[in-house]
């Protein structure tokens, strides 16, 4: 009977380590796909010659750039909510890139499938 009760207990020992090696495996795997797809996107420095301009003309770009910056702010609102709230939730930098690019957890050029 100790035998059985011996054998029992290393059977869900082993069968809980195999599970969560599993898991892990699959955590890996959709981390690294995760990454891929932030892979996929290039960050590229945008640049122009302002030589041209005048000072006004200058100056308004700067106004320009605050605006941006502003309609960046509220599409996040509207497209998801509180943005520091979901990028403070998320602990792997891959997946917070991801969301950055996506405005939200939602993936917008695969149908807007969630991938979190």
């Amino acid at each position: 009977m100790k035998r059985k009760i011996t054998l029992l207990f290393l059977s869900i020992i082993t069968f809980s380590f195999i599970a969560g090696c599993g898991n892990q495996t699959k955590d890996m795997k959709t981390e690294s796909e995760i990454q891929k797809k932030v892979n996929e996107f290039v960050e590229v420095e945008l640049s122009s010659d302002i030589s041209h301009l005048s000072d006004n003309q200058k100056e308004m770009l700067g106004y320009l750039f605050d605006a941006a910056k502003l309609m960046e702010d509220i599409f996040w609102q509207e497209a998801y909510g509180d943005k520091e709230a979901l990028l403070s939730s998320i602990g792997d930098q891959a997946e917070k890139e991801f969301v950055k690019i996506n405005y939200g957890p939602w993936e917008r050029l695969n149908g807007n499938e969630p991938f979190l």
